[in-house]
């Protein structure tokens, strides 16, 4: 089957989000398992620290991830008394999860590493090539999902 341009430019574009994306997510893991975590339970330490606390549904959102897997990993962070889960008292239904001492203490000890990594990651780009990268997933990210 013989593609148009803008066919083989959408795939190639596919292709080369995704495997920056997975390469990302491999260089960080490495990072996060050496201090004896996984990606996710960084990505919820991370969350949590910068942003606050949170409940389970804003985690949830907040990384694109699904719920049983953030339950597991929030259950698991708990366990290493790097998190705290406690009933919303406005609604006893929602748990607000937030991060300890113990977590806060772990992800200033990381960060610093993955901030690293990112930087010679993305060395081989210019500032401005990165304003313009930056710029142009902001507007593919206000593409609306389709929903069949």
């Amino acid at each position: 089957m013989k593609y148009s341009q803008k066919d083989q430019n959408n795939l190639r574009m596919l292709i080369g989000l995704s495997r920056n994306t997975t390469l990302l997510h491999r260089r960080g893991a490495r990072i996060f398992r050496k201090s004896g975590l996984s990606l996710m339970q960084f990505a919820v330490l991370e969350a949590l620290y910068h942003k606050g606390p949170m409940s389970i549904k804003e985690i949830l959102e907040s990384l694109l991830a699904t719920g049983g897997n953030v339950t597991l990993v929030i259950k698991n962070l708990q366990k290493l008394g790097l998190v705290d889960s406690l009933a919303d008292p406005e609604d006893r239904r929602v748990r607000i999860v937030s991060i300890t001492k113990r977590g806060e203490e772990k992800i200033e000890e990381i960060f610093p590493k993955h901030l690293l990594d990112l930087e010679e990651y993305f060395e081989v780009l210019s500032d401005e090539e990165k304003e313009r990268l930056i710029a142009l997933l902001k507007k593919l990210g206000r593409v609306k999902e389709k929903k069949e």
